[in-house]
Order: C-alpha cells, then structure tokens, then sequence
C-alpha cells in the first residue's frame, strides 16, 4: 500500500445550506465537535455515559502511548515476542511446544517479580510446575507469582471476583482455546461465538491490563490449514498477533530438536522487522 496521500479539494466537500449559502465542511465540524474535536452535546469530560463518545486523542498525539516493541519472551538474540498490554494467539499442531513456548514466557515474569495468570483448560497443576521447574524457575517464585486457574465450569460474576486481578505487569495465558469455547457453550466455528468468547474472557484481562496469550489448535489436514486456528476465521481477525508453530525436528524428554515460529499476524509492526525474512 502506498504511504502517498491524496488531499481532496474543499470545494467538493462544501454543502449546500438551507439559506443556499455554502458551508465549510471544517467549521461544520467544529460546530458540532468544539474545536478541540469532543462533541459539545454531551458536556464537559468525564460525564459520557456510553462508549460512542469521541475519544480523547491528546495523550497519543504527546507520545504517551505509543505501542513499543516486545518486550517479553526474549529470544537468544536479545529480540522478544510478546507485547505488553496486547493479545496474542499461538496456533499449531499437538506436541509442537506452544505451552513450553508460553511456559518460557512465564519463567522470565516470575524470575522477574511479575505475576502470571495461567488458565489451563487442558492439563493439569502438575504439568505446569513440573515445566517450570525444568526450565529453571525457583519454587518460591513459582509459589509467590504463579497464579494457576483449572476452570470447570463457565466463568461468572463469582469467578471473576475469585480471580486473581490482573494488572498492567500481568501475564494472562489462556491454555486451550478449543475446550474454553466448548466449556462456555459457544461454538469454535461461529465468528459470532468467537467474537463473544474474546469479550468475555482475552479482552477483559487486556482492558485491565494484562498482556493474554491464547494457545490454539489447527485442523488436523495441513493442506486445509489457513493463517488460524481452527475454526472461526474471527480467531485471528480478535487478536493483536498470532503466531504458528512447525515442527522441524522432534523432540521430547532427553531429545533436542527444532521448531519454526512464523507471524500470522502483527498488527503493531514491529515483529516483521526481525523476522527471518521478514515474512
């Protein structure tokens, strides 16, 4: 896409007014929205009563919250993955490390003080641990900083108010994306249900500021696997960045082997730059 822009000529803006006057499109604008661009209709800051209101833009436009680049899950080189305060998904097949992935991940927030909210809908409190500690955690920060949730049943007004309160310094993993949605009687193929899982759960952490992570399956036929995961195309269009996971030589307990990350999707932009081929 062309970074060029293309200004229009005000004259093929104006309107016509009722007096048969012409009227500038901009002082029409700011005759509805003040001229510092927040409608007037609904009184001053702080006193909006639904989310339709203009947004204040002034701390962007100062800087102050600008995306920056990853800054979790480092790799041998010094580059990270993850992004703060974003969401992000991890697709691929079984046994190709994504929960070892994000269990690396979570070994760099509690060796670093940070909390970690960790969802898992697949295993159990035992796989969990037994991997951090493999891949070095300390117990007592394990014990302090890792918050592990093995949900049951669909979450509620009492299961939010028993969970842990994310923050901004927050980890939140969503361990198994397939069972949550099946859990919350939603269906993994309708992007309407995909839509509503990511609001009831990812994006909630995200709006309190926890930085989610959500581990993901792909169809079974690789020849019909597209950019996500399975089921709903939404599953990628909801999130920030998704990932997906090759096996390139198979490994297990005792045994090395190799795994390719590809990026399905940035929507921030600086993953693409240290990319291996930038793709």
């Amino acid at each position: 896409m062309s970074a060029a822009r293309a200004r229009l000529d005000p004259d093929l803006l104006a309107t016509t007014a009722a007096d048969g006057e012409r009227s500038d499109p901009e002082a029409r604008a700011e005759e509805a929205f003040g001229a510092d661009g927040q409608s007037e209709d609904n009184g001053a800051a702080g006193q909006y009563t639904t989310s339709w209101a203009p947004l204040d833009l002034a701390p962007i436009l100062a800087g102050d919250h600008l995306v920056d680049p990853p800054s979790m899950l480092r790799r041998t080189d010094g580059e990270s993955l993850l992004y703060r305060g974003k969401s992000h998904a991890i697709s691929a097949e079984s046994e190709t490390g994504k929960s070892l992935l994000v269990m690396q991940a979570t070994t760099e927030q509690i060796a670093a003080r940070c909390p970690v909210l960790y969802m898992d809908f697949e295993d159990g409190p035992e796989t969990a641990v037994s991997r951090l500690c493999a891949l070095g955690a300390d117990p007592d920060d394990i014990r302090r900083y890792f918050h592990y949730v093995r949900p049951d049943e669909p979450i509620s007004d009492d299961g939010w108010a028993e969970l842990p309160a994310p923050g901004a310094d927050t980890l939140a993993v969503v361990d198994g994306v397939t069972e949550a949605l099946t859990l919350h009687g939603l269906d993994l193929a309708d992007n309407a249900d995909v839509a509503r899982w990511l609001e009831l759960l990812p994006r909630r952490l995200q709006r309190r500021g926890a930085t989610v992570v959500s581990i993901d399956h792909v169809v079974k036929e690789a020849r019909a696997r597209g950019r996500y995961a399975i089921g709903a195309q939404h599953k990628l269009a909801g999130v920030d960045v998704a990932f997906s996971m090759t096996v390139l030589e198979r490994f297990g307990r005792g045994v090395s082997g190799s795994v390719r990350i590809d990026v399905e999707k940035d929507r921030p932009g600086h993953l693409r730059t240290i990319a291996e081929g930038k793709a």
